[in-house]
């Protein structure tokens, strides 16, 4: 089970899952987030169960191996952006934790992952999260945000479910904090679903 951070500003590798029964922005609804950087400012993260309709492979011809959708990363900065496991790309990517990996050139991905099972070890999304500090404290201070630190279980969490739904992974997530938490949660989203 993951341990439950009390901290103030997530470092990166770290995730963010939304607390049920909160009063969020809509966009952030059941949302899991990891958390790729930070600075004196700001914070950086990515929304990892948000799958679009598009097919990486559809969209990009040089990644004609990868079969994921791309996820719908945040409202801020409407790049793709990667994260991945490729190791042999460390000179060109920021690691973040627990063998994941952060931008890179478009090219050296592409070709690397052609030589591997790639349908496990990159994601793309389209958009980023960006907090100023200030309100992301102030967020987590009242309760919105569950923090856990990055671990391998979570990191098969982002590479190993992509067919899963977007409240499916984040029940999962929610589950792997306190599972009387995720009880609550499902029961929660059932009463909204009915």
């Amino acid at each position: 089970m993951a341990k439950l951070i009390d901290r103030a500003i997530p470092d990166p590798g770290y995730y963010m899952i939304a607390a049920p029964q909160t009063t969020i922005d809509p966009v952030f609804k059941r949302s899991v987030i990891f958390i790729t950087g930070s600075d004196a400012l700001k914070v950086y993260g990515h929304i990892i169960n948000k799958p679009t309709q598009l097919i990486t492979c559809e969209q990009f011809p040089d990644f004609r191996e990868i079969t994921t959708p791309i996820y719908w990363g945040g409202h801020h900065d409407w790049e793709v952006h990667f994260i991945h496991t490729l190791e042999e790309l460390h000179k060109c990517s920021h690691h973040i934790s627990h063998g994941i990996y952060y931008g890179g050139d478009t090219d050296f991905i592409g070709m690397h992952s052609r030589k591997r099972n790639s349908r496990n070890i990159i994601r793309l999304f389209a958009g980023q999260c960006i907090w100023n500090e200030f309100d992301l404290r102030e967020e987590i201070a009242g309760g919105k945000w569950i923090i856990i630190p990055g671990s391998h279980a979570m990191r098969t969490v982002l590479f190993n479910s992509p067919e899963e739904s977007w409240d499916d992974l984040w029940l999962k997530c929610i589950a792997n904090v306190d599972k009387m938490l995720a009880l609550t949660a499902e029961l929660d989203l059932e009463h909204k679903q009915n």
